[in-house]
């Protein structure tokens, strides 16, 4: 089975583990990769969905932390982003995903790496930053 490399702790990195999982990639083969010391986003932002099946789903499956609103007679499903995030990084790890925090993903760790692997990255073109006002590095 290939190794599964995902760039970026945040929402997006996280979703895409807990996708890879329903489609039943063993998570042991998963390692979430994030620059940054904290999973999540550096944003403390609120969230609010419609209930939907993605919804269902995670409700089902992962523990939420305390405070999060469910009102679903409404429809309605409102969160801390954070909350969220720590939700699933639990979640996963409990599975068996590694996370890796504090780690820029560059070629040459890419060529450290186990040869059958598969790189996803759900940094994009994000900036990473020590949380100090322009102080950014572009991801690789």
């Amino acid at each position: 089975m290939n190794k599964i490399i995902i760039i970026g702790g945040g929402l997006t990195g996280l979703s895409c583990a807990f996708k890879l999982i329903q489609m039943e990639i063993e998570p042991s083969n998963i390692t979430i990769y994030e620059a940054r010391q904290e999973i999540g986003s550096p944003t403390r932002s609120p969230g609010i969905a419609k209930k939907s099946k993605n919804i269902d789903i995670l409700i089902d499956k992962i523990k939420l932390q305390p405070l999060t609103l469910l009102d679903l007679n409404n429809n309605i499903f409102s969160f801390r982003r954070e909350w969220l995030e720590k939700s699933l990084s639990i979640y996963l790890t409990k599975l068996g995903c590694k996370i890796n925090l504090k780690t820029t993903v560059t070629e040459s760790l890419i060529e450290k790496l186990e040869k059958n692997k598969i790189i996803i990255n759900c940094a994009v073109f994000k900036k990473k930053s020590s949380g100090f006002p322009g102080d950014f590095t572009n991801f690789i």
